[in-house]
C-alpha cells in the first residue's frame, strides 16, 4: 500500500462511518470494566448492544469466584453460592433453581462467548455501577458497590435530575392483567447501562426490561393481585444519580360489583322464604376479591304494624374468594330471633370502592 493510501484511509473510514450512521467518536470510547477496583483486561474488547454490555465468558465469571463449565452451548457457573445456567441466543436462564428471563441472550463472536455483564454479576451477588462520564463500569463482589469517579453510587442519592413521565399504567393506577407491561419516558435521557430496576424489592432489572435513553418498557412476571412498587434508578446522560419510584395495582377487577345467586342452605331465597330459626349459611356471587356487607334487621310492632316498637340490626363483612364466592353465616338470635325479618346484601369493589345496587329480602321463620 502506497503512502497516501496509508494517509487517505483514515478519512475515508470515518467518512464511510458517518455515511452509515455510526459516530467516529464511538471507535474511541470503549467501556472499560473494573472488578473489586482492579480493571480487567478481555482478549475480545466488551460489546454494547440494545443499551447492555457483554463481555467474555470467563473473565467475569472467574474474577468473581465462580467455576465455568461450557458444553454444547449451554453454560453452567457456580459460586458466592448461586448457580447460573445461560445458554447460547436463548432468552431465559435460570439462577439458583428459578427461570428468569433476559432481554439480552448471551451470542457468540468468533470462538467467544460473550454474556450480559449486569445479569451475570447480580447473578453472583455483585453490585454494578456504571459512571456515564468515563464510561467505567465498576463491579464489586463484597456488596458494597465501588464508586467509579464521578455520579452518587450510596445508598441516598441526590435530590432527583430525571423524572418518570408518560407513566402506563398511571402512578397508582389499576390493572386487569396480573402480568402488565409497564411503559414510561424519562424527563431527560438517561444512561441504558446505569439503569436498574426493582419491582416490590426484588431486581427485575434483567427480567423483560428494555430501557433507551429516552423510555423504559417492562414487562413484569405474574404478580398476585394486589398494589405493587416500581423503583428505577440510575444516572442521567448529564450526570447525577437519580431515583423514582411509581405504583400500580395488578390483577384488579374494576367492573362495577354486583350481587346474585343468594341462597340459603344451597336453596334460592325468594321474598317471604321461611328460614330456619337457628344459624344457617347465605352464600352468592360477586366480582372477584370484593367485599360483601350483610345486614340483618327486623322492627316489632302491634297493631298490624301501626305502632312501631323497636329494631335491632346486625351487620357482618366478608370478602369474595378469587371466584367471586362469597359466604356467611346468619344467626337470628344474634337479633332476637324474630318472626319476620329483613337481609340487605351489597358488594364493594375494593379498588375502585364502586358499591353495588343492593338487594333486600324479607324472610320468616
Amino acid at each position: 500500500m502506497n503512502a497516501i493510501m496509508k494517509k487517505a484511509l483514515p478519512g475515508v473510514t470515518a467518512a464511510l462511518l458517518v455515511m452509515i450512521g455510526l459516530p467516529v467518536a464511538a471507535l474511541a470510547a470503549p467501556v472499560t470494566i473494573q472488578v473489586n477496583g482492579s480493571t480487567v483486561s478481555f482478549d475480545q474488547p466488551p460489546i454494547e448492544r440494545g443499551g447492555r454490555v457483554y463481555v467474555p465468558l470467563r473473565g467475569v465469571f472467574e474474577r468473581l469466584g465462580a467455576s465455568v463449565v461450557y458444553a454444547n452451548r449451554a453454560i453452567n457457573a457456580t459460586g458466592n453460592g448461586h448457580n447460573i445456567n445461560l445458554t447460547i441466543g436463548s432468552s431465559t436462564a435460570t439462577v439458583d433453581g428459578s427461570s428468569v428471563g433476559l432481554d439480552s441472550p448471551p451470542f457468540l463472536v468468533g470462538s467467544r462467548t460473550l454474556v450480559p455483564l449486569r445479569f451475570v454479576a447480580q447473578a453472583l451477588g455483585a453490585t454494578v455501577n456504571y459512571n456515564s462520564s468515563n464510561r467505567v463500569v465498576a463491579i464489586n463482589s463484597g456488596g458494597g458497590g465501588a464508586n467509579t469517579g464521578g455520579g452518587n453510587t450510596g445508598s441516598n442519592p441526590p435530590p432527583a435530575s430525571v423524572t418518570l413521565l408518560s407513566l402506563n399504567p398511571p402512578n397508582g393506577g389499576v390493572v386487569s392483567a396480573s402480568s402488565p407491561t409497564l411503559t414510561g419516558t424519562f424527563s431527560a435521557p438517561v444512561d441504558p447501562n446505569s439503569v436498574h430496576v426493582s419491582l416490590d424489592g426484588r431486581d427485575i432489572t434483567t427480567f423483560g426490561t428494555y430501557v433507551n435513553a429516552n423510555q423504559f418498557q417492562i414487562t413484569t412476571p405474574n404478580l398476585p393481585a394486589s398494589a405493587h412498587t416500581v423503583t428505577i434508578t440510575g444516572n442521567a446522560a448529564a450526570g447525577g444519580a437519580f431515583s423514582q419510584s411509581f405504583s400500580f395495582t395488578s390483577g384488579a377487577d374494576t367492573r362495577r360489583p354486583f350481587v346474585a345467586n343468594v341462597r340459603v342452605n344451597g336453596i334460592a331465597i325468594v321474598n317471604g322464604m321461611q328460614v330456619p330459626n337457628a344459624p344457617y349459611a347465605i352464600t352468592g356471587s360477586t366480582t372477584p376479591g370484593a367485599t360483601v356487607q350483610i345486614i340483618t334487621s327486623y322492627q316489632t310492632s302491634i297493631f298490624n304494624g301501626l305502632i312501631p316498637l323497636g329494631g335491632n340490626t346486625n351487620s357482618q363483612t366478608v370478602q369474595a374468594d378469587s371466584a367471586g364466592r362469597f359466604a356467611a353465616t346468619i344467626d337470628p338470635s344474634i337479633i332476637g330471633s324474630p318472626a319476620q325479618y329483613v337481609i340487605g346484601i351489597r358488594s364493594i369493589n375494593r379498588v375502585t370502592q364502586a358499591t353495588s345496587t343492593p338487594v333486600q329480602y324479607t324472610v320468616h321463620t
